[in-house]
């Protein structure tokens, strides 16, 4: 979620950082504003989309049999449940807890945990940052001047090695210098 879900990478973000004794709690970001535009006309072309089929669902509905109840409720739940999806993608929030050497990563929706990874690291400073590039495209293979900026850079993984020596996903991002910032404040607490 890093990519879309960014996480601060320096100590003067006072309301996405949050600094104890000793322990360091990072707070994502939420979307850009641009995404709330792009809520609007999803939920307006929603609204419009359930008044031009409601009355052939209720047809439907009426008509009976398995094969058309069925039909009829999977569409209607459908106009409820995509809203809900939708937009608890704008409430979710990402929480990274760190003192010594352990590690908590929390997901949040809605105001509510809904998961808890706690970890014991190697040692304080237990970082890893790796390149990740699947597959270059043919302005990366060319290298010609002209495509410079169309070629795939690829994205960065930021990994945490715990004392069973496993590496723990911990952030991903396009700019691998924002994730070393946030190993360097991360390794600091």
């Amino acid at each position: 979620m890093g990519l879309l879900y960014i996480l601060p990478n320096s100590e003067n973000q006072d309301d996405r950082v949050i600094i104890d004794s000793n322990q360091i709690t990072l707070k994502s970001y939420g979307l850009p504003y641009v995404f709330w535009g792009y809520l609007i006309a999803f939920l307006f072309t929603l609204i419009i989309m359930y008044v031009a089929i409601e009355a052939p669902i209720t047809k439907l509905k009426e008509i009976g049999g398995n094969l058309n109840l069925f039909l009829g409720h999977l569409v209607t739940s459908m106009f409820y449940i995509l809203p809900i999806v939708v937009i608890s993608f704008f409430f979710f929030e990402k929480r990274i807890l760190k003192s010594k050497s352990k590690l908590t990563i929390k997901y949040i929706l809605f105001g509510v945990p809904f998961k808890n990874h706690s970890f014991q690291l190697a040692s304080a400073n237990a970082f890893i940052i790796e390149h990740h590039l699947d597959s270059p495209n043919i302005a990366k293979i060319k290298k010609s001047p002209q495509t410079r900026p169309f070629e795939n850079h690829g994205h960065y993984h930021l990994y945490a090695k715990s004392q069973n020596e496993k590496n723990i996903l911990i952030d991903r991002h396009s700019r691998g210098s924002d994730l070393k910032k946030l190993a360097a404040l991360l390794s600091k607490y």
